[in-house]
């Protein structure tokens, strides 16, 4: 109906009959430990981005509201098209809703309107394109509307459940879905989501942040405005990074604060040409699997007890990860996998040697599958570091020496439990220090057993990151039933 040149004319009008103008600047965000933890370049960025899938937390007055507004009238001159606002209920849906109207009402170019005090709101333009306020209840009812494109507005405070919902919405048309909300009292699945979005993932998806300070025209002097300045002052850090900087709380406490999925996380196809052997770890809980394969890289050689050793790329292709669960549930997870038939060996916690009353876990791999588990003993200090060492940019080859596949879950379940390695990174930390404590200390032993699997499998394959005093402690030994 409207050509390119003519949407992109009109869209200049409406933004500018609503006053509108994007930021744009380069807003870094760091953490409480002074890491970088995303680069904001304001509202220009995320107006040009193309995927389908975005997700923006937003600062107290970022213009998050207006921003997703705007980008909404870019899909307002479809024929007959459909747009949806969804919100935990009708109200909080409102302000989306009024943005969107002001300038089409201003240049005539309304047909008709529903806009009660209470209740659902609804535009239709003369060219027969519907807008609709709804409430994320409305999402499980109403199942006969396939909308062009969708609006989450305060996703945070919806359910996951709610986002499935606007992908089932959005399936029939392959509709863009965004998503705008604060961190402040977001539900987990929020934050978890925003962390894969932030590197590479299977869905597609990208989050952004818009920070406070990168509306200069609220805050002029950016992060260096007074305001902003007084409002860290009188907070807490963390609820500055939620509330104010719009990225999630990251403990200062992680063991591998390191991890960085923009860094550490990408594609990792099973490649038949490479070895692949499992690391594992059977503990109480939770029971962990990992698929491991590396490769040389041929021109990059290190220094070693005095030898030159060659540098080897690591890859965490996938993983099984169970709760509650025991090896004879885990095994047909495991060998249904298609890279199964092609692994060679693997590493086992030197407590799967250890009888129970039963048979070993070693002894039942082998029985159950014919894989024979290597194990050897080291501790958890050992373990850990080995992980840093490869998360670390090697000095020699630019890069990390850890990757793990994108595919992989990094959410947690209800009760705060991690559902894979990637969740671990963010969950596995040290205890909150107290006067007295000792500084040798070990991390909480919770949400760590993929990490543990590859430490373990790591100091197998590759020997230790650092040289160890002999008087070092040695590690715990524990069960697995």
């Amino acid at each position: 109906m409207f050509s390119e040149a003519e949407q992109a004319r009109i869209l200049r009008l409406l933004w500018a009959e609503a006053g509108y103008k994007p930021t744009e600047g380069y807003f870094p965000v760091f953490d409480l430990e002074g890491n970088e933890r995303t680069v904001s370049r304001g509202q220009r960025e995320i107006h040009e981005c193309t995927n389908r899938l975005v997700m923006v937390t937003g600062g107290i007055r970022a213009g998050k509201s207006q921003f997703l507004a705007m980008e909404l009238l870019k899909h307002i001159f479809r024929d007959r098209g459909l747009i949806w606002l969804v919100g935990p209920d009708y109200e909080q849906a409102k302000g989306e809703f009024d943005y969107m109207y002001a300038p089409l009402k201003a240049m005539a170019l309304i047909e008709s309107e529903s806009i009660p005090e209470k209740g659902s709101r609804s535009l239709t333009t003369i060219w027969g394109c519907r807008v609709q306020t709804k409430s994320a209840k409305d999402l499980a009812t109403v199942a006969s509307f396939a909308p062009h494109a969708l609006a989450g507005v305060e996703m945070g405070q919806q359910t996951h459940a709610s986002y499935e919902k606007l992908q089932e919405r959005a399936l029939e048309h392959g509709s863009r879905i965004f998503m705008t909300g604060t961190l402040e009292d977001a539900q987990p699945w929020y934050a978890d989501l925003w962390e894969k979005w932030q590197g590479s993932n299977p869905e597609g998806g990208r989050s952004f942040s818009l920070p406070s300070w990168s509306n200069t025209a609220k805050f002029p002097l950016g992060r260096l405005d007074s305001k902003i300045k007084d409002l860290e002052n009188g907070i807490t850090p963390e609820l500055f990074l939620q509330r104010v900087a719009a990225v999630p709380y990251k403990s200062s406490g992680l063991v591998f604060k390191i991890f960085d999925r923009r860094l550490h996380v990408k594609p990792l196809p099973f490649d038949k040409t490479l070895p692949i052997e499992l690391a594992i770890d059977p503990a109480q809980h939770t029971y962990a699997v990992l698929a491991m394969q590396w490769r040389p890289l041929p021109h990059f050689t290190t220094v070693a007890s005095g030898r030159q050793v060659q540098l080897h790329e690591v890859r965490v292709i996938d993983e099984i990860y169970e709760h509650d669960t025991s090896v004879y549930d885990v095994i047909p997870l495991v060998v249904a996998k298609p890279w199964w038939k092609h692994v060679a060996a693997g590493v086992i916690d030197v407590a799967g040697k250890q009888h129970h009353a039963n048979k070993s876990q070693v002894q039942i791999w082998r029985e159950e599958t014919g894989l024979n588990l290597r194990s050897r003993k080291i501790s958890i200090p050992e373990g850990i570091e080995v992980v840093r060492h490869r998360l670390r940019v090697h000095p020699i080859a630019g890069q990390p020496l850890l990757y793990f596949a994108h595919h992989m879950r990094s959410d947690r379940d209800v009760q705060g439990r991690a559902h894979g390695i990637i969740a671990e990174a963010g969950l596995y930390k040290w205890p909150d220090w107290t006067e007295g404590m000792s500084q040798a200390q070990r991390p909480i032993d919770a949400n760590n057993d993929a990490f543990k699997a590859l430490g373990y499998w790591l100091f197998d394959k590759f020997g230790s990151a650092i040289e160890r005093r002999k008087s070092e402690r040695k590690s715990e030994i524990r069960g697995y039933l």
